[in-house]
């Protein structure tokens, strides 16, 4: 969930992720929050090997460029035979 928290609108002009596997969606931008109000963003995870992943979301607003660190921990599908 984003928050605008300030005292003015905030407007979220792009969002970028980086990191192999992750992906974001639910978010139409540009997108103007005004103080107090909220959207949600969601940030996926699908591992194509096993292993620690580390990525992160970028969104540009016109208040800053805010980073968020993002990691996971891919597992193998076992199964043979």
């Amino acid at each position: 969930t984003v928050t605008s928290s300030g005292t003015a609108a905030l407007t979220i002009s792009a969002a970028t992720v980086t990191g192999i596997g992750y992906g974001i969606s639910g978010m139409a931008l540009p997108l103007t929050l005004n103080p107090g109000q909220t959207a949600n963003l969601t940030v996926s995870f699908d591992p194509t090997v096993a292993g620690s992943a580390t990525g992160s979301v970028s969104l540009a607003t016109n208040a800053s460029t805010v980073n968020i660190a993002l990691s996971g921990t891919g597992q193998s599908a076992g199964g043979g035979g």
